[in-house]
């Protein structure tokens, strides 16, 4: 039977068995069992160990070789294809961009190899995959709600799927396996392959002229696969290159008009369903959502480094995001436009994500105003006044709004609406550290500043009190960009804060990034900047 399996491993043009290592002299026959019966037995011993020793170094050839093959790949593989017997060389090669691999019918065929062959290599089987697409929608749907869960369950795994939809759903799987502590080991595997599929989609189309600017053209299902990848970059790698992939997503949006989907006398064109009567609307919606995981996104990326945004808030026309249950459910519902919902005197609350949404570009002009205010140090300061006054009065409405609803009962369950409340009290930390910054003449403003120290300290209490409570939260549910919150408020506590403030604030603060960093390149690399006492509690 061994001599039947040596001679399937061998190679074709192969005219002689595999020698057996030279480096390794031969053990010599003892001369008292070179005659007689034992020889026999000696002879049958040596040659099993050596016909198993060749065995093994057919099997673990392939894998060794792997990484250096050049073959190009001519069709799009489906879902199972792209992840089977893809080398597990790729931990090593988290980074780039990667090269693509052979097919899998240049190898052996996956049903005829011994399971020994298995060892090195990832193969994502049909149940592990319906595990990640479970899992997406319990976690990642919560922090990027742009995917209709029915209608992706509708074409998800099946043969004939377009390119663009095999793309998002291995982006999907990525960004799970990031999240998820039994898919870790493979995460790097999937993020390559994502890489691999994205590349070859771009290449099609730059080759075929698949899509133009025109917005029908531009498949909805690529743009959202390029947000997640940067979403698990700014997890996994580091904001620069999330900042690569998001803005060539970014763009993706401006080709296809996302952000004027709501303009008046403009007609967008979606995917048409025959099956729902609002299907239309649904399809409509996961357009608008996708849109605004993106704005949100150019956000994130731009407090950190002071980044200037792609998306500009004066150049969007497309009406906030539905609720939750309305998307799914797909049950139409009107919405407020941004400049709506920052100017009107609202009664309830939006929805977590509108409200995230709102929230993420009060703070973005929180950072605006630190900018113009850095200009206008020698000038009258009514102009900054002017400006504080409107951002204190509309970020104190958006609190009030967050904190009388019902809806904080659930803030333990939902990561969006506690990133959130989060969000709220970070932009009354960013807009008071801009009043400190300044350099007041005047009697009167430097009379002002013991108040909004006041103010600072209390949203920097609250976000503490956030954080105790929800002392189980979930580390892999966190928002990717929440270490960005938390370090502001312990920027402000331990090198700015005059008064009484509660002591162990920092190190609750502290204690949540600690165990953030091992799932978070942002908050391992936020832990790194604290030194002396901060740092000796980190280790």
């Amino acid at each position: 039977m061994l001599e039947w399996e040596l001679g399937k491993q061998k190679e074709p043009n192969a005219e002689s068995p595999t020698v057996i290592d030279t480096t390794t002299p031969a053990t010599a026959m003892p001369k008292s069992l070179t005659t007689g019966p034992e020889q026999g037995l000696y002879t049958d011993i040596n040659t099993i160990s050596d016909n198993f020793m060749a065995y093994m170094g057919e099997l673990t050839q392939p894998y060794l070789t792997w990484p250096t093959t050049t073959t190009t790949r001519t069709t799009t593989p489906t879902s199972e294809a792209s992840y089977a017997f893809i080398s597990s060389e790729g931990l090593n090669h988290e980074y780039s961009l990667p090269s693509p691999c052979t097919t899998i019918e240049e190898h052996r065929d996956p049903a005829s190899v011994s399971p020994l062959t298995l060892c090195g290599t990832a193969e994502i089987s049909d149940l592990m995959l319906a595990d990640l697409d479970d899992v997406y929608f319990d976690r990642v749907q919560n922090i990027c709600p742009m995917v209709h869960q029915r209608r992706y369950f509708a074409w998800a795994g099946q043969k004939d799927s377009s390119s663009a939809r095999e793309c998002l759903r291995s982006a999907m799987h990525t960004l799970v396996a990031a999240m998820s502590a039994p898919y870790r080991g493979v995460v790097n595997i999937l993020y390559n392959n994502t890489c691999r599929l994205l590349e070859e989609f771009k290449q099609a189309g730059n080759k075929e002229r698949s899509w133009s600017t025109s917005q029908e053209l531009v498949s909805i299902e690529y743009i959202q696969a390029w947000l997640l990848l940067a979403h698990y970059e700014s997890l996994r790698v580091n904001e620069c290159k999330a900042m690569l992939t998001a803005g060539y997503a970014f763009r993706l949006i401006q080709m296809a008009r996302l952000h004027e989907i709501d303009a008046p006398e403009k007609t967008v064109a979606h995917v048409t369903f025959n099956s729902e009567p609002n299907d239309d609307w649904a399809a409509t919606e996961e357009r608008r959502r996708t849109f605004w995981v993106a704005y949100n996104l150019d956000c994130f990326l731009s407090w950190r480094s002071e980044w200037p945004l792609t998306l500009y808030e004066d150049m969007v026309s497309t009406h906030l995001p539905a609720p939750e249950a309305n998307f799914q459910n797909s049950q139409p519902v009107s919405t407020d436009s941004l400049p709506e919902a920052l100017t009107k005197d609202a009664s309830t609350t939006l929805s977590p994500f509108a409200e995230c949404v709102v929230l993420a570009t009060l703070h973005s002009r929180c950072m605006a105003h630190r900018r113009a205010s850095s200009k206008e140090r020698a000038k009258e300061p009514r102009g900054f006044w002017g400006r504080y006054e409107w951002l204190a009065a509309a970020i104190e409405r958006r609190i009030k709004l967050l904190v009388q609803t019902p809806a904080t009962t659930t803030i333990e369950r939902d990561p969006m609406l506690f990133f959130t409340h989060m969000l709220a009290y970070s932009a009354i930390i960013c807009l008071g550290g801009t009043v400190q910054r300044m350099p007041w003449q005047a009697a009167e403003y430097q009379l002002m500043a013991p108040a909004y120290e006041q103010r600072i300290s209390w949203a920097t209490a609250e976000i503490v009190r956030l954080v105790k409570r929800l002392p189980s939260l979930s580390y892999f549910k966190a928002h990717p960009f929440l270490p960005n919150l938390l370090s502001s408020a312990i920027t402000f506590l331990s090198t700015q804060c005059s008064i009484d403030y509660d002591q162990g604030g920092v190190e609750v603060l502290l204690c949540l990034l600690k165990n953030l960093r091992d799932v978070n390149s942002l908050a391992l690399k936020i832990c790194s900047t604290y030194d002396g006492a901060q740092s000796s509690f980190l280790l």
